[in-house]
């Protein structure tokens, strides 16, 4: 989210609120503790998911559909520009996300880059999981080492031992000094028309 389609469409904003709202009906949560919550577990374990899977036992399937019903199809269109760039680059490309794969797919599909599938999806949500060790695995699967540089969110990996990707938040940086790349920033910046 908010790297394939500009951050002013709303829709992880949207993502946001159903997770807050996850926390209230769901849960039945106070509105402020909700908020806390889903802050601690933020800074704590990364992500909310992780936080309510260690301490509540939430069903991941379960929260990642409610939280991800957000109508992007009613948001995003074809991105031809997109397309195009993707397509320019000259090597073998592969779209990889942490997030919810039919959210991810619907996306694609949504800006008319569904050829640029999900290669692989990796599951960061087990709680002993490392962002670390999730980018090891991304260069394992792909067979890589090299040098990096961050464009977006979702990761292209070159043939040519190159690996490029980007991140939407700030906070997403800091695994990759553990894997010795260079961290990039790529968020609240339109990178591309439309």
């Amino acid at each position: 989210d908010n790297t394939l389609y500009p951050k002013s469409l709303g829709i992880f904003d949207l993502v946001i609120e159903r997770i807050r709202n996850y926390l209230e009906v769901r849960l039945g949560y106070e509105k402020e503790r909700a908020r806390e919550l889903r802050q601690e577990s933020l800074r704590k374990y990364g992500s909310t998911l992780r936080g309510l899977m260690i301490h509540q036992n939430v069903d991941p399937a379960d929260y990642l559909e409610y939280v991800h019903d957000v109508g992007v199809e009613e948001r995003l269109t074809p991105n031809p520009d997109l397309a195009q760039l993707l397509k320019s680059i000259p090597c073998d490309r592969a779209i990889f996300t942490s997030g919810h794969r039919p959210h991810a797919l619907k996306v694609l599909r949504c800006l008319g880059v569904e050829e640029f599938y999900l290669r692989h999806r990796l599951h960061p949500l087990h709680p002993q999981a490392q962002p670390g060790e999730l980018y090891r695995q991304i260069l394992e699967c792909v067979g890589l080492e090299g040098t990096a540089s961050w464009i977006s969110k979702s990761d292209t990996f070159c043939s040519s031992r190159e690996f490029s990707n980007s991140r939407d938040f700030p906070s997403n940086l800091y695994s990759r000094k553990s894997i010795r790349r260079p961290p990039g920033w790529s968020g609240h910046r339109p990178w591309l028309p439309g």
